[in-house]
């Protein structure tokens, strides 16, 4: 499976394959370590603001731009009652 499908949350993946890098369809978020946490990220309106404020830069910064496109700039889950 070409690595577009699977693309890592790594610098260092954009780096070898830059290729992939510019075709990705699916984000493999699985570290944790820079500076957000993809176990919190969609857990409130308030964690999603701020996922979606943080100044990330690279694979990062392309991540959090497919969420935005692809999910809206507002909490897109319904909030517990």
């Amino acid at each position: 499976m070409p690595l577009h499908f699977n693309f890592p949350n790594a610098q260092v993946a954009t780096e070898m394959y830059p290729i992939e890098f510019r075709e990705v369809a699916i984000f493999h978020y699985l570290r944790a370590i820079y500076g957000y946490d993809r176990a919190k990220i969609f857990v409130s309106a308030e964690d999603y603001e701020q996922f979606l404020a943080m100044p990330l830069e690279g694979v990062h910064r392309s991540f959090q731009d497919a969420v935005r496109r692809i999910l809206g700039p507002d909490y897109p889950f319904a909030r517990a009652a």
